[in-house]
């Protein structure tokens, strides 16, 4: 996992800043360093001043502070109108404040940030600490290799265990491939299909660095099993890839699988839509 950067995106009217913390424990485990966006108008109300004041002395502690920025509202806008959005920064944000149904109506702010924002996205609701079981939701598709990559290098630094969930939907076509599948429903590796070879070599990838790593597979409706899998697995981080391109008009008129289960999920969750990387080759990540 190469050397990126933070930057931690918090409005400073809210109660509480659940992604400030938690992204200042991640940045000491991946020593990453850190810029901290505080949108709103300066303030100088002694619980914001005092957390914010603790966690940056935290980093400066660890050498890893960068720059401490001001934005104004609105949100999105706020964290969209940094310089130069890059692939290598790691946003992290939360919406814990934000009222329940906002999420279940239309899930505006995630699903803006999920398709224009280039790189990794760590959505952020409760601080649990440290990582030890981390969830990869894979289709088994190019799209995901960047996310799995990122996990693996993630289970590796943080001595965490990876499962893999791959949901396979009710077959509703007749074609030789789908056949395939449900012909061996509880055994996938043993099918000829590209989603086969793809956790194969995410497995293969997984033993060589040493990260524990099972393959689990269910069947039904990708978002009830994707939920119904998160609230048995006590895992502490969940891993979602996202095709969601901020240039789709699909986003506009069907609702996206990971929107979905991020709104009704209080696990941090990390999101990554675009591949960076040339797909479906394990061979060429490192870990450093």
């Amino acid at each position: 996992m190469d050397q990126a950067r933070i930057l931690i995106a918090i409005e400073v009217q809210t109660p509480s800043f659940p992604a400030l913390d938690l992204g200042v424990l991640l940045a000491e485990s991946l020593r990453w360093p850190v810029d901290i966006l505080c949108i709103g108008h300066p303030t100088s109300e002694k619980t914001f001043v005092a957390h914010l004041d603790r966690n940056t002395n935290d980093l400066s502690a660890a050498g890893l502070m960068g720059n401490l920025i001001w934005g104004r509202e609105p949100f999105v806008e706020a964290v969209l109108g940094q310089a130069r959005p890059q692939v290598d920064i790691l946003l992290i944000f939360s919406d814990t404040h934000r009222p329940r149904w906002r999420r279940w109506a239309h899930s505006g702010r995630f699903r803006q940030l999920q398709a224009a924002w280039p790189g990794p996205l760590l959505r952020v609701r409760r601080v649990n600490w440290p990582w030890r079981h981390l969830l990869v939701c894979s289709g088994g598709l190019d799209y995901t290799v960047p996310l799995e990559r990122f996990m693996l290098d993630l289970g590796l630094i943080l001595g965490a265990h990876l499962t893999v969930l791959h949901v396979v939907e009710p077959i509703t076509l007749n074609y030789p491939l789908a056949q395939d599948v449900q012909r061996h429903q509880l055994r996938l590796l043993e099918t000829h299909t590209p989603q086969a070879r793809h956790f194969e070599a995410l497995l293969d990838r997984a033993a060589q660095l040493g990260v524990p790593c099972e393959l689990k597979v269910r069947y039904g409706p990708v978002v009830r099993e994707i939920r119904s899998e998160i609230r048995n697995g006590e895992y502490d981080l969940i891993g979602m890839g996202s095709p969601l391109s901020a240039r789709s008009l699909r986003r506009l008129f069907r609702p996206e699988v990971t929107t979905l289960v991020n709104a009704g999920v209080e696990e941090p969750l990390l999101i990554m839509r675009q591949a960076v990387d040339p797909p479906g080759d394990y061979s060429r990540a490192e870990v450093t």
